[in-house]
């Protein structure tokens, strides 16, 4: 398995959706060479705290293994997953009612 398909897997783990909206706007801000192309930046903003109760769990983790893969391609990957997995598990976003047992 490559090194990004194991990082997809991990962030998907125990019914993981999306890091929570801080956590999510800090990986996106170590994103390199991110750029305003047509009004959109590149790559795509995380989703903001407003719309994010409009946008489905799958729509949110799209978004972020887009993130993954700009950061693969971008040579930052280990720094990426370095970051996401000292996450705890309080600053992830989960499927509704179903986190991690003892959370």
């Amino acid at each position: 398995m490559s090194k990004i398909d194991e990082l997809i897997e991990y962030v998907q783990k125990d019914n993981r959706v999306c890091p929570k909206a801080n956590y999510w706007n800090e990986l996106w801000d170590k994103l390199p060479n991110k750029k305003v192309v047509n009004t959109c930046w590149v790559p795509v903003s995380p989703f903001t705290l407003a719309a994010v109760y409009d946008i489905t769990n799958d729509e949110k983790k799209d978004r972020l293994i887009s993130h993954l893969r700009y950061a693969e391609e971008n040579g930052v990957l280990d720094e990426i997953e370095e970051y996401l997995k000292g996450l705890s598990n309080d600053q992830w976003v989960y499927e509704k009612d179903r986190r991690p047992e003892g959370q």
